[in-house]
């Protein structure tokens, strides 16, 4: 069963009926999934990006959020230490991972759940780089995807 994003009251009822609620006691996070990931217009590939930037790319999936950030490359691991450094985001096994040394996209626009057009940022390297998307109730894609 697919749950609605956000806080959810949690209540506990017992055998004789008698009940508690916890307000916002439960929170369902996204889970951002990348489909495509074309030019600008969404018309082909969006082929091999410049490590100049801005370069404008449109990826089409299911679940993002407005004010999703978009991250090239990078290190994905499990978050264990809260001295790691990078980004952090809940994916769909109820683990914590970090995105190290990954570069943000200079800007994300939010068009709607399944598109957001992205201007590349300076990128340190010419080669695959994989894409992940991070929703801002820290919702986090596969990270298998790449450009």
């Amino acid at each position: 069963t697919t749950m609605i994003v956000g806080d959810k009251a949690v209540v506990v009822q017992n055998a004789d009926f008698g009940q508690d609620v916890l307000e916002d006691g439960l929170k369902v996070v996204s889970y951002p999934q990348i489909e495509e990931i074309l030019n600008e217009t969404g018309d082909g590939s969006a082929g091999r990006l410049s490590v100049e930037g801005d370069q404008k790319i449109m990826i089409k999936g299911s679940g993002f959020q407005d004010g999703a950030q978009v991250i090239f490359s990078g290190t994905r691991s499990l978050y264990t230490d809260t001295d790691q450094q990078g980004e952090i985001g809940l994916w769909r096994d109820d683990n914590k991972y970090i995105i190290e040394n990954g570069t943000e996209a200079s800007s994300v626009e939010f068009v709607d759940s399944q598109t957001l057009i992205v201007t590349t940022p300076l990128l340190n390297k010419e080669d695959d780089l994989t894409v992940t998307i991070i929703n801002p109730d820290s919702g986090i894609s596969d990270g298998d995807e790449t450009v």
